[in-house]
């Protein structure tokens, strides 16, 4: 068990899990309407050492509809103005937006050459829009015509635009922001271009080039930034040698400093007294691992307040990366070198001073003696001449080997428990069968099986204890249950593996007779906590139904009548109300201190539910969310169509990398602070993060909080976080992750937008979200989302709109130019939409998996990716240079894209949906599937496998490579066109509207009409 790590808190008190502070302790004020919290936010995207792109604006226009908001500034939920009202707005550009009666309005021209646009009456067709400034695009979109790789470096944003100004270019539609990484839209270097649009007018959303200045800017931050000027969306180089943190000689030397023998050092040196010293640009954490909502951090509370930019970052401390390794490193007999202070880790951002012999913490400015074995000579420019030699003074992630000290016992052994429902439903659907399988076939692959225990037991109306013999021990008193051979539950794998394998062939046929439908979860659980309670591990726990008879049974909350198709519709009116929200909520109090005392044991729980009827995933959910566990839900569970996804999801959890027996603490420079916690955590006093265990996939989050009341910010340059993560190995080894970022601290507005992320900004929001709506109720959480987004944009509106821009166009900051599209994302998402369609289980299902998502599977879930295979570039399913498989352009999920002919892949980071048209070539349909048409082929035998054509493959290497991009197995569905199955590939289509919910262009003018009431 590890100890605790003895630092102290960042100050303040935090709210219990589940309730982190909304506009109290996270930082709630003035400019926020959202009851998201205005305080700081999570990780960004850009790394510390890149220049994010320019703060440009993005103009669309749109028919006012909408109800008002607020008339004067940006007031919080209580009123209070977030800004002056009238100020004059400096620089940024618009839509021109509403149209008149009997014609279109023309707007002035934006300001920095921006294309501004006023749409036709309805009556007029496309192309008759009157443009002004040049034909822009109409809304931001995410087609990618021209990705040549799997992680292309550039695109262009592309839009759908009408007549006038400049013709678009020739050639296929372009457009697309530029992807990420993982393939994820970005808009950093975007261009506009225009793309035909049927059936309606659309206004012109034009990126337009932000101010070509900031005058409130800091000069050392506009330095950082390499001089940049932005005018048009294009960025020039600074001055040579001015990089993201400035540059210029040395200073001249002040003599020969002194070292811990008395002897001079043999060079000049000028200690960098200043705590704030300009960090090392290539030092900076990786964002895979630790990534920003924004840059940079306000100076003062009110600045932050003001620009309602949730403040905080995204962790993901375990996440596999083929671009950056984490050098370890052993302090040996010296010890890890942390600040007296805080505790913090050493890391590149420390100051040296005293020619080596003393270093300045850059989290509390705590001046640390530096141990001789650790000493070093400084250089010219004030560096330790070993700095490129040491990992912890050059790279932002390290891990350091931990000394005895933090340990209180020896490392446990990796152990996985298996607690499996056997009742009837887990026999006749095949899943017990699977389950065997998948495990007996897996084992080989464990981590360490030198030291692995395992262990099973089964459970019906009775627990079934296996002592590994095999010979089965059943328990049929599930009010008072014992252990009969408490020893021989748990055992080593590599000593009884032959034994372990006999009980896995036997298993489905010992059940395979079974008509019990009951199920005692409760006592099985208990009985599973007290066989694992010394040693820890992971429990994974098998579910078919509702728990039904011990203690710990549930009821049945949901309303049966609801299945019925005319009651159904008849209780859509109740969709949202207090009534459904209830069974988001846990209703058994047992399952969340059955979780504490499993966290507080180092046990996680991994759940797998697979009940063709209501479970109550929001009780059973509770289980992995406080012991850092994950929920995997199967609803109507078929091996015949379901076991290839359970079999590759539970190969998944067995084998991904995973720390054991771990805790985790983020420390920010004073000044910041953490106001919430996000995630399948336990808060262990205030800001100690309990996870008995912590694998490749889990994402956590927290938000900051600038509280400079007794440390002003105003006199730093720079401000650091810092995450520490301490865990065991698989190998047994105890091991610290220390993840750090420097930020500038900026007292301009335009430099947090500037450096704002938008992927990360929506990821941070949707896990505040989920916890809203556990607080509150499903309208209360959408409405915090929307207005989240209208303060952002009606700030950068009234702060950065130039007076020449028209009152009715939408303003957007270049960062956040797609943060209007995300935010309609999310309210559409099954976790947040309101509708009689969503059963109880599938919603909390997705709030469950909402928490646990890092940034790019967040984004993907939200707003997946739409590729066209049947007219993709040749190199498309290729192999390019840097080895990564050329993905297709990514087209805008509106059904305007779809055509009968096409053959569409849809990825969601869940499943995976091919939808064939019914006029879709007979040659393209036989390369994929050996047969001219799939109508009136079995479903059964609509399988993509490798035909051994040119396309076949290249289909099959997208397919394959976009699974490998996500946590889950995603299993692959056929859709043909007219199919049932087909409301589940258009449920994905966010841009076009629905019975409750507008499309992407109804969404643009109700969001215009708000910005532009908020901002008066």
């Amino acid at each position: 068990m590890p100890t605790n790590d003895p630092a102290p808190s960042l100050g303040g008190s935090f709210p219990p899990l589940g309730g982190p502070g909304y506009g109290g302790s996270g930082g709630g004020g003035g400019v926020d309407q959202s009851g998201l919290g205005a305080g700081p936010v999570a990780p960004a995207p850009v790394p510390l050492y890149q220049v994010p792109a320019p703060l440009a604006s993005t103009t669309a226009a749109s028919p006012l509809s909408g109800a008002p908001v607020a008339t004067t500034g940006v007031a919080s939920p209580w009123g209070v103005p977030a800004y002056p009202v009238g100020q004059q707005p400096s620089g940024g550009g618009g839509v021109a937006s509403p149209f008149a009666a009997g014609g279109p309005l023309v707007g002035a021209p934006p300001p920095h050459g921006g294309g501004g646009f006023s749409p036709s009456p309805p009556t007029a067709g496309p192309g008759s829009t009157g443009v002004v400034g040049g034909a822009g695009p109409a809304y931001p979109s995410l087609e990618t015509p021209s990705l040549y790789s799997a992680y292309p470096e550039t695109a262009t944003l592309g839009f759908y635009g009408g007549s006038g100004g400049a013709p678009p270019p020739s050639g296929p539609p372009a457009g697309g922001p530029p992807l990420q990484p993982t393939g994820h839209p970005t808009t950093a270097g975007t261009a506009a271009t225009g793309v035909a649009r049927r059936h309606y007018p659309v206004p012109d959303f034009d990126a337009e080039g932000g101010p070509s200045s900031y005058d409130s800017a800091l000069a050392d931050v506009t330095q950082m930034a390499g001089s940049m000027h932005v005018s048009g969306g294009v960025q020039t180089g600074g001055a040579p040698g001015a990089g993201l943190y400035g540059g210029g000689p040395p200073q001249p030397a002040r003599g020969l400093p002194v070292g811990p023998t008395g002897q001079q050092v043999a060079h000049p040196v000028t200690p960098p007294e200043d705590p704030s010293q300009k960090p090392d640009p290539e030092s900076a954490c990786p964002s895979c691992w630790m990534r920003m909502t924004v840059n940079a951090v306000p100076s003062t509370p009110a600045l932050g307040q003001k620009a309602a930019i949730p403040l905080g970052c995204i962790l993901q401390p375990m996440a596999p990366s083929d671009e950056h390794k984490i050098p370890v490193v052993n302090f040996g007999r010296t010890g890890i070198i942390r600040c007296r202070k805080c505790r913090a880790y050493i890391n590149p951002f420390v100051n040296f001073l005293e020619g080596g012999r003393r270093w300045r913490c850059n989290l509390c400015d705590l001046v640390n003696e530096t141990p001789n074995d650790y000493f070093s000579e400084l250089d010219r420019n004030g560096r330790r001449k070993d700095w490129a030699e040491r990992a912890e003074l050059s790279k932002g992630c390290v891990e350091f080997v931990a000394p005895s000290e933090y340990m209180v016992r020896r490392p446990m052994p990796p152990t996985y428990f298996f607690v499996i429902d056997v009742s009837y439903y887990s026999v006749s659907s095949g899943m017990l069968q699977t389950l065997a399988e998948t495990v007996k076939k897996t084992l080989d692959n464990l981590p360490d099986t030198e030291r692995t225990n395992v262990g099973f037991i089964t459970f019906d109306s009775s627990i079934h204890f296996y002592n590994l013999k095999p010979r089965m021990l059943v328990v049929s008193d599930v009010e008072d249950v014992f252990l009969p051979l408490p020893d021989d539950m748990l055992v080593n794998l590599k000593d009884s593996r032959s034994v372990v394998d006999t009980l896995l062939d036997r298993l489905p046929a010992m059940h395979a007779g079974t008509q019990n439908v009951e199920s005692a979860l409760g006592p099985a659980l208990k009985a599973a906590w007290n066989v694992m309670r010394i040693v820890g591990g992971k429990m994974l726990l098998f579910l078919s139904r509702l728990p039904s008879v011990g203690f710990a049974s549930l009821k049945m909350r949901e309303d049966p009548k609801l299945l019925d198709p005319i009651v159904a519709a008849a209780a859509a009116a109740l969709a949202g109300t207090d009534k459904e929200v209830a069974l988001l909520k846990p209703d058994n109090q047992f399952y969340k201190d059955f979780a504490l005392d499993c966290s507080r044991q180092q046990i996680a729980v991994d759940l797998f539910l697979f009940s063709p009827h209501y479970t109550d995933v929001a009780t059973l959910s509770v289980l992995p969310q406080f012991t850092s566990g994950q929920t995997i839900y199967y609803p109507a569970y078929n091996a015949e169509k379901d076991a290839e996804k359970f079999a590759g999801d539970l190969t998944h959890v067995l084998t991904r990398e995973t720390g054991w027996e771990a805790v985790m603490r983020v420390r920010a420079t004073h000044g910041v602070k953490v106001s919430a916690h996000y995630g399948n955590l336990y808060i262990r006093s205030t800001d100690l993060m309990a996870l008995p265990t912590v694998d490749s996939d889990k994402a956590f989050a927290v938000q900051l909080q600038v509280d400079s009341v007794k440390d002003p910010l105003n006199d730093r340059k720079y401000v650091s976080i810092q995450n520490a993560l301490l865990y065991t190995t698989s190998q047994g080894e105890r091991r610290i992750r220390v993840a750090t970022v420097c930020l500038p601290v900026t007292s301009s507005l335009s430099d947090l937008f500037k450096f704002a992320d938008v992927d990360a900004v929506v990821a941070l929001t949707s896990k505040m979200a989920v916890e809203k709506v556990l607080m509150t109720k499903l309208s209360d959480a959408r409405q915090a989302v929307l207005h989240k987004c209208i303060d952002i944009l009606s700030v950068y509106r009234a702060s950065f709109a130039s007076a020449g821009t028209s009152s009715t166009q939408l303003v957007l900051p270049e960062s956040l130019k797609l943060l209007p599209l995300y935010t309609l994302a999310l309210i559409k998402h099954i976790a947040l939409r309101s509708g009689a369609d969503i059963k109880p289980d599938e919603r909390s299902y997705h709030l469950a998996l909402l928490r646990t998502l890092g940034v790019s599977d967040s984004i993907c879930l939200l707003y997946p990716r739409l590729y066209q295979l049947n007219v993709m570039p040749a190199e498309c399913g290729t192999v390019d240079e840097g080895g990564k498989v050329v993905l297709p352009p990514v087209n805008n999920l509106s059904s305007e894209k779809l055509d009968q002919s096409g053959i569409f892949l849809l990825d969601d980071g869940q499943y995976l949906l091919l939808w064939v048209g019914k006029l879709a070539a007979p040659e393209a349909v036989h390369a994929l599937f050996g047969v001219p048409s799939l109508f009136g082929v079995d479903d059964a035998l609509l399988k993509l496998v490798d035909q051994g054509n040119d396309f076949s493959q290249r289909v099959v290497a997208i397919v394959n490579a976009l699974r490998a991009s996500h946590p889950c197995h995603q299993k692959l569905y056929v859709v043909r066109e007219g199919d049932p199955l087909e409301y589940r590939f258009f449920a994905h289509f966010v841009e076009d509207n629905s019975k409750t919910l507008p499309s992407y262009y109804e969404f643009l003018c109700q969001l215009q009409r708000q910005v532009q009431t908020r901002a008066k």
